[in-house]
């Protein structure tokens, strides 16, 4: 017997990310050559945190009081700002001038995630999404008792577009209203990234279903948007469809920027709503701050202050830039090397276009993952799959590696 209402009692996190990733540490403790392939983080080819140094100095600049103080629940305007004009950029202007938008301070695009969960999934709606996904999105929707729908990723290496169509069918037969996630630019845990057509033929089929009455809510998960394509403007390449919405879809979108800066522990995230709606907006505005209040109250103070700081100075920006840049090349030599073994070694992998991890499809993921813990190779299961981090591996012993586990599943 416990005192947890209904909702809570019986409820325990396994399997979690975290929880794996300390038994990584352990093992570290016990044998040299331990590969730690779990938590999304990036370190660089030295096994040290990759900082950007841009960001610690702007931080560093930042009074004692200024860390202390709270911040506005929303993050406040400039920092509305700043996140607007970052995450959209070359398509900035375009969102101002087609779009109602708003923007709610988060800790990190996992605050984003729930907020919208929270705010969007009623008992009777469900949340539709492909069939390989992050695992922690179970334990949010398991958090508030919501029910999820999922459909195969891929047909022959692209999009499944008719397996999608297939869900949203499914859903309608009982409700009209259609909330679908898609973890793009560069999907955890596959890495892969839809195309600009691809992108198009969702947008042209979600028309649709608004103008025969559905409510349509597409939910971004961004977290990986700074580590996709080569320059931080071809990463922005999926904005471009956005104008391919004539209705009043709702698009929401959760920012990381605990990735895009490193400030990982420090949360820092944002919650961004776009439509051709005005009411939308303003609902999304009221509901989204009122959740945030009732939740976590307010963002930490750090990393909204950091980002006025970095974004009003135009020559920080820029090396902070340069920084990043780096930072996509050594994660494009990685994957690189990986893939180049894995093809040798007979290893396959899901579709790679970029970011924190490379997944392996296996049929049984808890034996595949003890299977690469007894050669001291520590990943996550994850459904049809095991999830390479990449990002933490530093290319001594990337070199090698698809072999190894290559001979280790086998």
């Amino acid at each position: 017997m416990s005192y947890l209402t209904k909702q809570k009692a019986g409820k325990i996190l396994v399997g979690d990310t975290f929880q794996i990733a300390r038994q990584a540490a352990l093992a570290k403790e016990s044998h040299a050559n331990v590969i730690d392939a779990t938590v999304g983080a990036l370190f660089d080819d030295d096994q040290q945190f990759y900082e950007y140094k841009t960001v610690t100095r702007m931080i560093k600049r930042l009074a004692v009081a200024k860390h202390y103080a709270y911040a506005p629940t929303s993050g406040g305007d400039a920092f509305k700002k700043h996140i607007s004009d970052w995450v959209f950029g070359p398509y900035a202007t375009m969102i101002t001038n087609e779009f109602h938008h708003d923007v709610v301070a988060t800790p990190g695009a996992s605050g984003a995630l729930y907020n919208t969960f929270m705010n969007y999934l009623d008992e009777h709606d469900t949340l539709i999404m492909p069939d390989i996904y992050w695992t922690n999105y179970l334990v949010m929707l398991g958090n508030i008792n919501a029910k999820h729908l999922t459909y195969p990723l891929f047909k022959e290496g692209a999009f499944h577009f008719d397996a999608f169509v297939d869900a949203t069918k499914k859903v309608l037969e009982h409700h009209q209203k259609i909330v679908c996630l898609f973890n793009d630019p560069a999907h955890n845990p596959t890495g892969y990234s839809l195309s600009l057509d691809e992108w198009t033929r969702i947008y042209d089929y979600l028309n649709g279903l608004v103008t025969e009455g559905a409510e349509v809510i597409v939910l971004y998960d961004l977290a990986y948007l700074d580590y996709e394509g080569e320059t931080h403007l071809e990463s922005r390449r999926l904005f471009e469809a956005l104008k391919a919405i004539e209705t009043d879809i709702l698009v929401i979108l959760a920012f990381s920027g605990s990735k895009s800066f490193s400030l990982y522990g420090l949360r820092l995230g944002a919650q961004i709503a776009l439509s051709r709606n005005k009411q939308h907006i303003k609902a999304f505005k009221n509901a989204a701050v009122y959740s945030a209040r009732g939740t976590w109250s307010c963002p930490p103070s750090t990393g909204p202050l950091m980002l006025g700081q970095l974004f009003s100075d135009d020559l920080q920006t820029k090396k902070f830039a340069k920084e990043l840049d780096r930072a996509r090349v050594m994660l494009r030599a990685r994957a690189e090397v990986f893939l180049g073994e894995a093809k040798i070694a007979g290893l396959p992998t899901y579709p790679y276009r970029g970011g924190f991890f490379i997944t392996i499809p296996v049929e049984d993921p808890d034996q595949a993952f003890d299977r690469l813990a007894g050669i001291h190779i520590y990943t996550i299961p994850v459904d049809q799959g095991i999830r390479i981090a990449i990002s933490s591996i530093p290319m001594s012993l990337i070199t090698g590696m698809a072999r190894r586990i290559k001979n280790a599943l086998t």
